[in-house]
């Protein structure tokens, strides 16, 4: 009997230990974009000194599924390839839940329109000295073109394999500064993105970088040192 009774209790946790596994399973296979309440500030970390003391400011913004984690990875990257530390690296969350552990600036265009209208509040309350650098990897690059496109705060913009961008047309009638960046074995956004900017920023006059790099979906080196110039000449 007791052995029984021991078969129906691991029976049991079993049981539980599966439907566990299997729930986050689920969760992961269908991600979730539960917001962040708009009376709340986006979530930042900055790097460097207070961007209203700072030399210059360069604000990220990272990629679909990914947090402030990613942002703290890559101001290491700027400040190993020769970042002054005079120079403010702002890491901006998005708002909106991604699975379990990651987040989104949102699936629709108007979920994405909510997500620049924080951002730009969050750009203007660094009380920023010059105009700042705005930059984002993926769904961030995204952001970032689209955030230049509409706010006058910012003077320069660099985009780092995006997939596409909801505010394309109106870039070519901003005086800003442009790097692009993109890999053309490129799987998750095809570099003919970043391309077709190029050319059509370039064709507009305006002051563009263009690298396209023999890599993926990825910020290699070249493209982490072409982000330095572009800030320290801000």
């Amino acid at each position: 009997m007791l052995a029984r009774l021991r078969d129906v209790r691991l029976s049991t946790r079993s049981i539980a230990t599966l439907a566990l596994v299997f729930g986050i399973l689920a969760i992961l296979a269908c991600p979730t974009f539960t917001a962040r309440a708009d009376a709340l500030s986006l979530a930042t970390i900055v790097d460097g000194p207070p961007p209203r003391d700072a030399e210059a400011v360069v604000v990220f913004l990272h990629g679909l599924g990914q947090g402030l984690d990613q942002g703290g990875k890559l101001a290491k990257r700027l400040r190993s390839a020769g970042l002054p530390q005079g120079i403010s690296v702002v890491l901006v969350r998005a708002p909106y839940r991604f699975g379990l552990f990651g987040f989104s600036w949102g699936d629709t265009a108007e979920e994405r329109a909510r997500s620049r209208a924080r951002v730009r509040a969050t750009v203007a309350g660094l009380q920023a000295r010059h105009r700042v650098v705005m930059a984002g990897f993926s769904q961030g690059a995204t952001l970032a073109l689209d955030t230049a496109a509409e706010e006058p705060l910012v003077g320069a913009v660099a985009s780092f394999s995006p997939c596409y961008s909801d505010n394309r047309g109106q870039l070519p009638e901003r005086d800003l500064r442009f790097l692009l960046a993109h890999g053309i074995r490129d799987a998750n956004c095809p570099v003919e993105e970043s391309r077709s900017l190029a050319k059509v920023l370039a064709a507009a006059g305006k002051n563009v970088r263009y690298v396209e790099f023999d890599g993926r979906h990825e910020m290699p080196r070249e493209v982490v040192e072409a982000l330095v110039a572009l800030v320290v000449a801000s």
